[in-house]
């Protein structure tokens, strides 16, 4: 095949691109001809790296080092080092495949098209970026990049107690890194894409006063037509990896700040503890800087998009509205228009500004709904624990038949239960407000889960149903990590007292050891442990079944009212039409 010369842009980078190959982030491209080379060894060298991922994937869950680790965790940071760990690795994995199995037409279409638009602009020699400064930046970053996870895997290690070797199935680093280059290399590709809008703009700014304007103009309306399509294929590409990339983004936050918070509850801070602190404060440095260069070049090339069309608009006021300019200018307009694409992440949702405000939004609201969680979870396990010691030397008392050694016992629950009424006073307000939180965000998310099949255009609402199924299982996870806690510990509070009637059968009636049993399972009883809701109800499994049930009603009830709903506005705009016609 005939060598191409290719957009400078591109190009110019191309030892860039050759770097990313080695992680099959963009597939294996020869530059000089514009095709792919060698796809049977690349998708074979695929296999090999997706091969390598399992296998650490496989020993992140078999591992002992990891099963330990993951025991001294809480359970809601058990689900965060989880959800971290595998969004990672499906991003790793998604990668390779999209890269070399599913996407390289895709890759080859784009290229293309960033051609043909090169060649109606007559684009040559653009002002460039200077090579030396681009690599110098990049290999800063770079070097910024490991030397953070250098310091941090120090510090995990240490922090473990484990070695090097020990650690390396523990921590997915190469896949951090992944999603490092994934973000610079999207960054880029959004670079190319905004900077032909800019070319777009400053080609019509220039030709306006040119007798040929209205040729050119249509060219302009093919270029942009052309980059609308552009635009496309990059949200079918990269559409699932920027949504694990944004995921990502939430939970890192939402680790770290649970860190920082276990930091400052800290009764002793310990040097290792102010090092952990330090860590995680870069890696979400880290993570939020990935965040920002993603969302900032896709804003930016959406206002370049824009601009054209307001220089558009600006021209046509300079001409009347009967000449062919004026005339060129409007076509161009409605056409531009409808070939205005915007970037999005797999028909999802948008990405801008706004995504960012809404991330930091929903983290920190997240984060304090989070923080209450897992201080009552905390609060309630400690408590769990302190009822399954007591029943443990309670079982030893029985078999020494000691009666005398019970009043200590009996002593230590009264005080755990004086502990749940405090907890109660403290919480329940704050388990009220959360579970209400609960309940109407399940309605809220099981409703429109359901709109795709009543509505006459379901296909809009599929990908947003499909979102509300997701919160709605996570708003249960965490509905269950308030309750099934808070009825373990209630179980073993009763624990202890059929411990104490199962005693009372070990001696006579009448006997002086009976008569202290007796009176020690009546006063015990008074202490029994009852988790309440600042009086207004009890917290344990039952609230989950009721909560099922009325959320089930009120599902039925509004998904009734908006099938109805829908059904009246079908009518009226039947009735509409035939009065018009």
């Amino acid at each position: 095949m005939t060598p191409q010369k290719l957009p400078n842009d591109i190009a110019y980078i191309r030892h860039f691109y050759r770097y990313l190959n080695i992680f099959l982030i963009t597939p294996w491209y020869d530059f000089n001809s514009n095709t792919f080379y060698k796809p049977s060894l690349r998708k074979l060298y695929a296999c090999f790296l997706i091969s390598l991922k399992v296998a650490w994937l496989l020993n992140f869950f078999f591992s002992e080092s990891v099963h330990t680790t993951m025991k001294s965790l809480l359970l809601s940071q058990k689900l965060l080092v989880f959800f971290s760990t595998m969004n990672l690795v499906a991003l790793s994995l998604v990668t390779i495949v999209k890269t070399s199995f599913l996407d390289p037409p895709k890759w080859k279409a784009v290229i293309d098209k960033f051609l043909y638009i090169d060649a109606k602009l007559q684009v040559i020699d653009r002002q460039e970026i200077h090579l030396k400064w681009y690599y110098f930046r990049y290999f800063v970053k770079q070097v910024v990049f490991f030397a953070i996870f250098v310091y941090a895997f120090v510090v995990w290690t240490k922090s473990l107690g484990r070695s090097v070797i020990e650690c390396l199935p523990m921590i997915a680093v190469s896949d951090y890194f992944y999603e490092y280059l994934s973000v610079m290399y999207l960054a880029e590709f959004i670079g190319c894409v905004r900077r032909r809008y800019q070319s777009m703009r400053e080609k019509i700014e220039r030709c306006h006063r040119k007798p040929g304007i209205v040729l050119e103009l249509e060219n302009l309306i093919d270029c942009y037509r052309t980059l609308g399509e552009t635009v496309d294929l990059y949200n079918e590409i990269f559409g699932y990896q920027i949504i694990l990339i944004i995921f990502h983004c939430g939970v890192e936050s939402l680790h770290c700040l649970n860190f920082a918070y276990v930091f400052m509850v800290a009764p002793e801070k310990s040097s290792l503890l102010y090092h952990i602190l330090a860590v995680d404060s870069l890696l979400l440095l880290q993570v939020l800087s990935n965040f920002w260069l993603l969302v900032i070049p896709v804003t930016a090339a959406n206002q370049e998009a824009k601009k054209f069309l307001d220089v558009c608009y600006k021209l046509q006021e300079k001409y009347g509205m009967t000449s062919k300019e004026a005339e060129a200018l409007t076509k161009i307009i409605s056409y531009c228009k409808h070939f205005c694409r915007e970037f999005n992440v797999a028909g999802f949702f948008n990405i801008d500004k706004t995504v960012i405000l809404c991330i930091l939004g929903a983290t920190f609201e997240g984060y304090i709904e989070y923080l209450i969680i897992v201080l009552v979870q905390s609060l309630v396990q400690s408590l769990e624990i302190r009822y399954i010691d007591l029943n443990k030397r309670a079982v030893k008392i029985s078999r020494n038949k000691k009666i005398s050694q019970l009043r200590s016992l009996t002593h230590d629950f009264r005080i755990l239960g004086q502990t749940v009424d405090i907890f109660n006073k403290l919480f329940g307000y704050h388990i009220i407000l959360i579970l209400w939180h609960f309940g109407v965000e399940m309605v809220s998310c099981l409703t429109f889960a359901f709109v795709p099949y009543i509505s006459t255009d379901a296909h809009n609402y599929f990908n947003c149903g499909l979102v509300k199924l997701c919160i709605f299982f996570w708003l249960s996870y965490n509905f269950l990590t308030i309750v099934l806690p808070i009825s373990s510990a209630c179980k073993e509070s009763k624990e202890f007292i059929s411990l104490l009637y199962q005693m009372q059968d070990e001696f006579e009636e009448g006997s002086e050891e009976m008569g202290a049993l007796t009176r020690l399972v009546n006063y015990s009883k008074c202490f029994m442990a009852e988790f309440t809701a600042y009086g207004y109800f009890t917290i344990n499994k039952t609230v989950v079944f009721s909560f099922l049930a009325n959320v089930a009603t009120y599902v039925v009830i509004t998904f009734q009212v908006d099938q109805s709903h829908y059904q009246q506005v079908i009518t009226n705009s039947h009735n509409v039409c035939s009065v018009s016609v």
